[in-house]
Parts: C-alpha cells; sequence; structure tokens
C-alpha cells in the first residue's frame, strides 16, 4: 500500500472525529436537522477512511450504501450496510427523542439496493 493512501484514510478518519465532535455539540444545542447532516456525514467519511485504509487510491460517492457494499470487498461484516447501519444507529441513540427523524432522514438518502 502506498503511504499516501494511508495518510489519505487518516485524514477522512479525523474528518469524521470531528463532525461527530460538531455533531454532538450540536446536539446539545437543539439543531437536530444539522446533526442528522453530519451523522450521514461521520458514516460517508469513516467509511471512506477504511477504504482509503485499504489501499484503495480513490473513493467517491456520498452514499453510505455503496460505500458499504465497497468496503465489503476487504470485510464480509461490511456486506448489506452492517457497519454503516451500526454507526446510523450509534449516532441515532444519541438524539434522544430525535432518533426517528433521524433514522428517516439517513434511509431517504441512499439508493434502494435490490
Amino acid at each position: 500500500m502506498r503511504e499516501s493512501a494511508r495518510i489519505e484514510g487518516q485524514r477522512w478518519l479525523e474528518q469524521a472525529q470531528f463532525d461527530l465532535k460538531w455533531a454532538r455539540h450540536l446536539k446539545s444545542k437543539g439543531a437536530y436537522y444539522l446533526v442528522c447532516f453530519l451523522a450521514q456525514q461521520v458514516a460517508e467519511k469513516a467509511l471512506k477512511a477504511f477504504l482509503y485504509a485499504q489501499g484503495e487510491e480513490l473513493v467517491v460517492g456520498h452514499s453510505v450504501r455503496r460505500l458499504s457494499k465497497q468496503a465489503s470487498e476487504y470485510d464480509a461484516q461490511f456486506q448489506h450496510g452492517l457497519y454503516s447501519t451500526v454507526i446510523i444507529f450509534l449516532l441515532a441513540t444519541q438524539m434522544d427523542s430525535q432518533t426517528t427523524f433521524l433514522l428517516e432522514y439517513i434511509t431517504k438518502r441512499q439508493p434502494r439496493m435490490h
């Protein structure tokens, strides 16, 4: 694996962690619509970090489901979006009364896979 792919993976992971920090802060301020957006961003960036860490040189797209499918080529536990679902679930459970809204928002952003 090229060193730059490893560095790129670390960069994406740091961005995901930063977004998660802000999502938690915004939740405490009641900005739930922004938390919903950031939850999707955290899942997307974490998946991209994983893919770069595996040696991918270019990872494009915003679909958490598609990125999970791509990640499943390296780790079968990503199959059927298992990890992305867990990431989104963990974020959603931090939302208290907004859990349902968050899950609906994330689900609507993902293309249907048949």
